[in-house]
């Protein structure tokens, strides 16, 4: 993926936290995307929000990290992996992640369904944190189970599953570049003793070494990705 259209996705990626209802908020976050926005549809579940956004010919989707609800903090730590029956045991991805993408799911494959039978633009699956984990599983869902290539970026984002499931996912035509910046405590998570495994090329967003002791909260901040992000 080319590291200029990193601070374009991630633009989507920070307005997400507002979770904006409609394009006339989007366009009040920021102004520059008025010109090249033709659809927005927002999108909802108990415990996260994201939208679909026709841009310059491209289409968007993307989703907002972790908001402070106990719920969605419960499906953060839920990490055991998930059978695809539904039993618990010898799964891949992380559990909580995966029943946050399912909420999801039915609406953007009638969406993409439909739009491709008129028209085919590139897809971009973006988000920052949670987000960005929802959007790996979105990316792999897309080219996996509706054979379409796609791209995804994923800023700050956890693990999302065991080696198994990096393994599976490289092999799909998905074009992935996962941002961390810094020493970000995030990315660390759910812990490499587990088994779970990151996924696409890593683009590091470079920070002094000591930030690694003392700055690996803020690191993840959507504040920090956005300081350094403006610098590309």
């Amino acid at each position: 993926m080319s590291q200029k259209i990193i601070p374009d996705l991630w633009r989507f990626s920070s307005i997400a936290r507002f979770d904006p209802k409609n394009s006339r908020d989007l366009i009040k976050l920021d102004p520059t995307l008025g010109k090249g926005l033709c659809v927005f549809i927002p999108m909802y579940s108990k415990i996260d929000y994201g939208f679909i956004a026709e841009y310059n010919d491209r289409l968007i989707i993307c989703f907002r990290g972790t908001r402070k609800d106990i719920r969605a903090y419960i499906s953060d730590i839920n990490t055991y992996p998930l059978l695809k029956d539904g039993y618990w045991g010898k799964g891949t991805i992380h559990n909580g992640f995966y029943s946050g993408w399912e909420s999801f799911k039915r609406g953007i494959t009638n969406y993409i369904s439909e739009l491709y039978k008129h028209t085919k633009m590139p897809i971009y699956c973006c988000g920052h944190s949670r987000g960005g984990a929802l959007a790996t599983l979105c990316a792999r869902h897309i080219a996996k189970n509706m054979k379409i290539p796609c791209s995804c970026l994923p800023s700050g984002s956890p693990k999302v599953g065991i080696k198994a499931f990096r393994d599976q996912f490289d092999l799909l035509p998905i074009n992935c570049t996962r941002v961390v910046n810094g020493y970000d405590i995030v990315p660390e998570l759910p812990p490499y003793d587990f088994g779970f495994r990151h996924i696409g090329k890593l683009h590091w967003l470079k920070q002094p070494r000591w930030h690694k002791y003392f700055r690996y909260f803020s690191d993840h901040h959507y504040e920090s990705y956005q300081k350094e992000i403006n610098k590309i």
